[in-house]
């Protein structure tokens, strides 16, 4: 069909969407869009007729310029609205504050030039149709195609002359040679107009090929927002390497977990989405990617060299195959590279992670999150209180130490601290007394969890007012004895979600716990509020709560 109409089949659907209420086009925009949306149906519905023409009565010369008129014209207007519903599409990042004003306000101004410019190449665009629509009655194509409609002899159809490229028995290797040898050489040379023959006797489909390098083309010169998620695709071919400019790729939700050694010439990459993906070396060419969500698998420290290359990324995550001693000092020098990164989330980082480290340099001054619950260190990291825009920290960790609080205390912008503790460092009945001398200045939220040896004194987290608690019943009677937190000592807290694990618990147990929690907080002057939560589970069972999975007792 698409030989027979060019793009107008696809095209006119784009255009519908183009006149939706989200695109917010304006009024005369709006009446030019569905000029030419009524002036597209009309040739469109022409040129089918056309294609009904008996083999041995063609068209005539005239009429035939005329359908390859319109079919290159919905080429070009195809690919002028795939560019603006692209651009217009593209969502500014969630920031807050003045930053956030500042995006938001540089979208708006944005996307109205954006919205400037279409109107002002509909109104060219306009011009083009209305002179290909004279032709149509100059040359009296309705007419043309009346009379072959009227015709009744059975004989092959025009139309049937063209088999689907995919049906062609060595098109698609044919064609991938042609788009080489259309691709090859630097940035330079792909500019400059090159001519490729395809000869051979008549029959062999050498205009079906051209059709199909075509269309491989204009694919390949658009800017596209190529998105794979959740589909059942599991390999990206090594062919993707002819999306010279393609900007965005989605491949999350999905079975791709190896990327193509080609898929590094993808010099244009902005967005990578990916589920739990191997790389190829030589990913550190793609200078221009700037967010990485998912995460990459990091198999060898060298990988990291390679990564310390994309000094344009604000996100990315990274899945650790082995951790071991090997990766430590090659990870704290990608960090200090990546001076852009705002966000980080690390999976698999089992022992030391920097801790002797006392500053990254140039360092990620602009990380505001990071995300490592789903790794076990046995420090806090000393280099992490020099990141001063870091708002939000999920870490674990194996023991808590003091040292541990005054780093993390010493986090300037922190707001937000989820804290796994493995084990206890200080024994039976002894906990580390959380006070005023490490600072939390800014820490509105705690969630501490699994091991909670700790006691809040008076003047500790002098703005904090959420607490959240997860913990084993027994397993806290067994190594502290109590359930006194502190809690009446934190001067600004308003609410408190107690999790409660309880596999062996007996209700006293699980009653003294509540009790003592509530009592607390009946002593503290701001009168916070108090959820608990009791989860049945077996020894060592696993419960995700908040999107972290728990070890409960």
């Amino acid at each position: 069909m698409e030989v027979v109409t060019g793009a107008v089949s696809t095209l006119l659907p784009k255009l519908g969407d183009l006149l939706k209420e989200e695109y917010k086009l304006q009024k005369g925009v709006r009446g030019e869009v569905m000029f030419l949306k009524a002036e597209l149906e009309s040739m469109e519905a022409a040129l089918h007729k056309l294609s009904d023409a008996p083999i041995d009565q063609p068209p005539d010369i005239q009429v035939k310029l005329w359908a390859r008129e319109v079919k290159e014209l919905s080429y070009d207007i195809e690919d002028k609205v795939d560019i603006y519903m692209v651009r217009i599409d593209r969502a500014p990042k969630e920031l807050h504050g003045l930053r956030g004003f500042i995006d938001r306000s540089l979208d708006l101004l944005t996307k109205a030039r954006i919205r400037h410019k279409l109107g002002s190449d509909i109104k060219v665009l306009r011009s083009s149709i209305e002179e290909v629509s004279k032709r149509r009655d100059r040359y009296k194509v309705d007419q043309v195609a009346l009379k072959h409609a009227s015709m009744t002899v059975d004989n092959l159809r025009l139309s049937a002359l063209y088999k689907k490229a995919i049906e062609l028995i060595g098109t698609e290797k044919k064609s991938s040679e042609l788009i080489e040898l259309l691709m090859e050489g630097d940035e330079a040379s792909k500019k400059q107009l090159r001519i490729v023959s395809i000869a051979g006797v008549g029959g062999l489909g050498k205009t079906t090929l051209a059709k199909v390098v075509y269309d491989v083309m204009a694919w390949v010169t658009a800017r596209w927002y190529l998105r794979l998620s959740y589909t059942s695709i599991t390999e990206i071919p090594k062919e993707i390497r002819n999306l010279q400019y393609l900007e965005v790729l989605d491949m999350s939700e999905t079975e791709v977990h190896k990327l193509p050694s080609t898929f590094v010439q993808l010099r244009q990459l902005l967005y990578l989405h990916v589920s739990r993906t191997r790389i190829p070396d030589g990913f550190g060419k793609l200078k221009h990617l700037h967010v990485l969500d998912g995460t990459i698998i990091v198999e060898s420290p060298t990988m990291m060299h390679d990564l310390a290359e994309l000094t344009e990324m604000t996100r990315m995550g990274l899945r650790f195959h082995e951790w071991n001693e090997s990766y430590e000092n090659p990870v704290i020098q990608c960090l200090g590279s990546l001076v852009k990164l705002e966000y980080l989330k690390l999976i698999g980082c089992n022992g030391d992670f920097g801790s002797r480290c006392d500053k990254v340099t140039p360092g990620p001054k602009l990380l505001q999150n990071i995300n490592m619950k789903s790794s076990t260190i046995c420090a806090v990291p000393r280099w992490m209180s020099s990141l001063c825009a870091l708002t939000i920290l999920h870490i674990s960790l194996l023991t808590l130490g003091e040292e541990d609080l005054h780093v993390l205390g010493s986090i300037p912008s922190l707001s937000h601290l989820q804290l796994s503790v493995e084990e206890s460092t200080q024994g039976c009945n002894k906990k580390i007394v959380i006070n005023n001398a490490y600072s939390f200045l800014c820490l509105t939220k705690f969630e501490i969890c699994k091991t909670i040896g700790v006691v809040f004194a008076q003047g500790a987290m002098p703005k904090l007012q959420t607490l959240v608690l997860v913990f084993g019943v027994l397993e806290t009677l067994d190594k502290f004895g109590d359930f006194d937190f502190g809690l009446e000592n934190l001067s600004s807290l308003m609410h408190v979600d107690a999790w409660m694990g309880c596999s062996k618990a007996k209700s006293e147990k699980l009653k003294a716990a509540e009790d003592s929690i509530r009592t607390a907080l009946d002593m503290n002057p701001n009168k916070p509020t108090l959820n608990c939560h009791e989860v049945t589970i077996l020894v060592h069972a696993s419960k995700q709560i908040h999107g972290q999975l728990f070890t409960l007792y």
